[in-house]
């Protein structure tokens, strides 16, 4: 498998049990103009998929006031929900 159908599956997997909720917000992440994001409803818990669209950075870190309870990578690879940093490749983040 490449990079490309790992992404499009994992992104087909999430998505597909998820229904749309809104946009991803400056205010959701701390004030962050540059990070962009969809929200949506996976049974009943917030799924957050986000990117950065910065033209001066290639990534940020992110800082919640709480943790969310799970985060993967663009494959489906899980990261540390305490320690999450966007870039272009976008993330997934599960809230509790």
């Amino acid at each position: 498998n490449t990079p490309a159908l790992q992404a499009f599956a994992f992104a087909r997997q999430k998505l597909d049990e998820s229904a749309y909720t809104g946009p991803v917000t400056a205010a959701d992440v701390g004030g962050l103009p540059d990070v962009m994001g969809f929200k949506f409803d996976l049974d009943g818990q917030a799924l957050w998929v986000l990117w950065y669209a910065s033209t001066v950075e290639p990534q940020h870190a992110l800082n919640f006031s709480t943790h969310p309870a799970q985060a993967w990578d663009m494959t489906g690879s899980p990261l540390n929900p305490g320690s999450l940093v966007v870039s272009m490749n976008p993330i997934y983040i599960l809230w509790p």
